[in-house]
């Protein structure tokens, strides 16, 4: 537990904390929690392209259907 008004690094805050601070720098910046996450893992990949993330994102969950598929068949 996180004593009130100590500050807890993102990277190892509970989940509804770091989901307000996601909120509140996007709130911050004009753009959507959304935009903020898909940049933050973009860099956490060494990648700076947040649509590059999303590409990849797609591509991921067209492979896990075709997986799944591919399980119901055999």
């Amino acid at each position: 537990m996180t004593e009130i008004g100590k500050k807890v690094s993102p990277r190892f805050a509970p989940r509804p904390i770091a989901q307000a601070l996601t909120c509140q720098f996007a709130t911050e910046t004009g753009r959507t929690p959304s935009d903020v996450v898909k940049e933050a893992i973009g860099l956490y990949l060494e990648k700076t392209d947040p649509n590059g993330v999303a590409s990849m994102a797609r591509r991921l969950g067209t492979l896990e259907k075709q997986v799944k598929k591919l399980v119901q068949l055999v």
